[in-house]
């Protein structure tokens, strides 16, 4: 009996031991030199204007960034309004890629095109979805689920009046 609480004692101490060395092990980052100038955007399109207003999260440097696009102007302006972490970045660049591969198109604008984007500029591969915001369809499930996601990380303070978007289904 005795070497029976004994071999339980050690398992019970193995164990302990691979939890705390399971809690203190680094996080890999999936941000390497093949996905370094990776870019994972969103935001709304509107059709009538052509113009742009959204978000976008940069591996280079793990920046957050508006993103305008407005129809005086020819180019996108952008500005760094924070950092989001690499786990946030690779969890949300693992499930945008894993839709994609399930999901491979989605067209479906209305007057406004609400949209995420995957851009690797390093292997030039782009994947872009685009649906209409005021209906929720089936189609569009996952790449609402991610566009809520990603919005969940952008705080109030920084993101776009709702008013852009409002004032242009009416």
């Amino acid at each position: 009996m005795k070497g029976f609480s004994e071999g339980l004692f050690v398992i019970g101490i193995l164990c302990i031991l691979q939890c705390v060395n399971g809690c203190t092990a680094s996080y890999k980052s999936c941000i390497n030199e093949r996905t370094d100038q990776t870019i994972i955007r969103w935001g709304d399109y509107v059709v009538a204007d052509g113009t742009f207003h959204g978000y976008e999260y940069r591996a280079k440097d793990l920046g957050v960034y508006t993103v305008q696009k407005q129809l005086q102007h020819n180019e996108i302006q952008y500005q760094r309004i924070d950092t989001v972490q690499a786990q946030v970045f690779c969890k949300r660049l693992n499930t945008i890629i894993d839709t994609f591969s399930e999901i491979q198109s989605l067209y479906s604008p209305g007057t406004i095109g609400r949209s995420v984007e995957y851009i690797n500029q390093k292997t030039m591969i782009t994947k872009k979805a685009i649906w209409n915001p005021l209906f929720q369809t089936y189609g569009s499930k996952e790449f609402r689920a991610i566009y809520d996601s990603l919005m969940h990380t952008v705080s109030m303070k920084n993101r776009w009046p709702d008013t852009i978007i409002h004032n242009t289904v009416k």
